[in-house]
């Protein structure tokens, strides 16, 4: 069996999946939130390489799960540094208040 570079490319953006669910998981701690900034484009790389090892490499299946675990670690990344689910800006306002 011949290994393509498009079937690597989806196995490196379902690695890249799965390490920036990681990350996000790792980011729901107090203080460490600002790692979902960094954990953003590294979403949107996984998402590339694995539409680009789709195009290149017949089969799907990894490519598939890989973009749909960036797709959804971008999401949720976006949604907690938008709406900022931190607890620094209760524990400031309680603080100062």
């Amino acid at each position: 069996m011949k290994v393509t570079r498009g079937y690597n490319m989806q196995v490196l953006s379902l690695v890249i999946g799965i390490f920036s669910i990681l990350v996000f998981v790792l980011a729901t701690i107090p203080l460490l939130a600002w790692i979902n900034w960094p954990n953003l484009p590294v979403a949107i790389a996984g998402i590339v390489l694995g539409v680009m090892g789709m195009l290149l490499h017949g089969s799907k299946k990894s490519g598939i799960i890989g973009i749909a675990l960036c797709i959804l670690a971008f999401i949720l990344c976006n949604l907690r540094v938008k709406f900022g689910f931190d607890v620094m800006p209760l524990f400031l306002s309680n603080l100062l208040a």
